[in-house]
């Protein structure tokens, strides 16, 4: 049984079924169709916040989400049965190859956990609309707050139709170096950073990103208000150095084992030549 489960079958058949369901997914979730906002929504938090919060009332998106975590786990499991059963065996002081496609495997595990993980530590706030005085609370006490909001250009523009508005906000009419935000990171009630924000230039502190994406000028507000990304992700500096140590490594071993064949076969060619 382990041994099928750590097969390159068993292998190949959770890749593809990975890709099928993917695939349902952006059916799902395609534009016009009658689960885009729910996807969008989905996709504007932390899918911890999600679960508890939305789960239960869209069962649809949940079975589709129970779905790619079972063919997830699927391929972990045969990820790391492969390892046990086949890929430490072969390590040897001598065997360089063998030794970084142990390590490969080792990083994708790590690859895919990093994955999972980041679904549920860190914070996120996508498309959050704020205006001034407003605050956001975030894990580890960290708050930010919008002090103070510059938009110079005429509001009006903020209320035009999509279309309209990608016709008439150029770059003459958009001064989008005067336009920003004023905010005010805390920790603990200590005032850590008050950076001013400008779309192009976000701002980042630790594993702390934020965005200024748009201004908007909602028709029961009497003033602009901000489009903000906030992302808090702990855990994606290590993500993304394991992220570089997995490519660098299957460079590697592209690399050491590119030459072999062909210097076996030069090998064989002077045998023959001397042999002659």
């Amino acid at each position: 049984m382990l041994k099928r489960l750590s097969s390159m079958y068993f292998a190949f058949w959770a890749i593809t079924a990975l890709v099928l369901w993917m695939g349902l997914g952006a059916l799902l979730a395609s534009k016009g169709g009658p689960y885009y906002d729910l996807f969008k929504e989905l996709n504007e938090q932390m899918i911890a916040t999600w679960l508890v919060r939305d789960a239960q009332d869209q069962p649809i998106i949940a079975g589709w989400f129970a779905g790619l975590c079972l063919i997830a786990g699927a391929l972990l499991l045969n990820t790391g049965l492969c390892i046990w059963q086949r890929i430490v065996p072969m390590f040897h002081a001598g065997r360089m190859s063998r030794n970084l496609l142990a390590v490969m495997h080792i990083l994708v595990i790590l690859v895919m956990l990093g994955h999972g993980l980041s679904m549920i530590v860190g914070d996120k706030y996508a498309n959050k609309v704020m205006f001034p005085g407003q605050t956001i609370a975030f894990g580890d006490g960290y708050t930010l707050r919008m002090d103070s909001l510059v938009f110079v250009d005429d509001p009006t523009l903020l209320r035009l139709p999509q279309h309209d508005k990608h016709m008439k906000m150029t770059r003459d009419a958009v001064h989008m170096q005067d336009n920003q935000v004023t905010l005010t990171l805390s920790k603990n009630n200590q005032v850590i950073a008050r950076p001013q924000v400008k779309i192009m230039e976000p701002f980042d502190h630790g594993s702390l990103h934020v965005v200024l994406k748009t201004f908007v000028w909602p028709k029961n507000k009497n003033h602009v208000g901000a489009v903000m990304i906030i992302v808090r992700n702990p855990l994606a500096t290590l993500f993304f150095i394991i992220y570089a140590l997995m490519i660098a490594t299957l460079g590697w071993y592209v690399i050491i084992t590119w030459k072999k064949p062909l210097s076996r076969r030069h090998a064989n060619q002077l045998t023959q030549t001397a042999a002659t």
